[in-house]
C-alpha cells in the first residue's frame, strides 16, 4: 500500500496489440471465411488467439526453460535508463528514456557530469541496463530536486527523450488549453 509520502511509480501503460490487432485481424478472418465459404455465414476470431501470436518469446521460454518471463514495469529490454523518475510536486514525474552512448553522454552533462555516472558499473550500455537499480536511484535523486516541466524542458533541449507523466486530469487539461 502507498501512503501519501511514498508515491507510486506510474506503471508503464503499454500498447493493448491485441486489441488493435482485431482491427486486422477480424476483417482478414471474414475475408478468408467468404472467400473459401469454409466456415458458413458466421467467423470466431479469438483475442486471446491473436495475442498469442504476440507473445511466442514469453510461451517458448516458459516451454523450453521452465522460466516465467517478468514483467518489465517501466523498463526496457535493451535501454537503460528507460522509466518514470520522481520530481518536486504532488505526485510529479518525469520519464526518461536513453537510447545509446550518446544519449547517455548528454544525460551526464544536463546532471552535471556527477562524479557517481563515471563509475565502471555505467561504462556502457550493458553496464546501465545490468546496473538499473542503482542507476535509476542515482537518477531519481537528481530529478527530486527539480519540477518535472522544468526537467522535461532543460532534457529536450539537450536532445534526452523525456516527459512529464500526465494524470488523466493533466492530459484532459491540456487538450482543452
Amino acid at each position: 500500500m502507498t501512503t501519501p509520502s511514498q508515491p507510486q511509480r506510474p506503471p508503464l501503460a503499454g500498447v493493448r496489440i491485441a486489441d488493435y490487432s482485431m482491427h486486422a485481424a477480424g476483417p482478414f478472418a471474414a475475408l478468408c471465411a467468404r472467400r473459401y465459404r469454409a466456415v458458413g455465414p458466421r467467423s470466431d476470431v479469438a483475442v486471446r488467439d491473436i495475442a498469442t501470436a504476440f507473445v511466442g518469446h514469453a510461451l517458448m521460454d516458459m516451454a523450453m526453460n521452465d522460466r516465467d518471463t517478468p514483467r518489465p514495469g517501466n523498463r526496457d529490454d535493451a535501454m537503460a535508463p528507460h522509466g518514470v523518475f520522481l520530481c518536486q510536486g504532488n505526485d510529479a514525474w518525469i520519464t526518461i528514456a536513453v537510447d545509446d552512448a550518446a544519449d547517455w553522454d548528454t544525460l551526464k552533462e544536463a546532471m552535471g557530469n556527477p562524479r557517481w555516472a563515471a563509475a565502471d558499473e555505467y561504462a556502457d550500455a550493458f553496464q546501465h541496463w545490468t546496473h538499473q537499480n542503482s542507476l535509476e536511484r542515482r537518477i531519481a535523486e537528481w530529478t527530486a530536486a527539480y519540477t518535472a516541466d522544468a526537467l522535461t524542458e532543460r532534457l529536450q533541449d539537450a536532445g534526452i527523450a523525456a516527459f512529464p507523466s500526465l494524470s488523466a486530469a493533466q492530459l484532459l487539461a491540456a487538450r482543452t488549453s
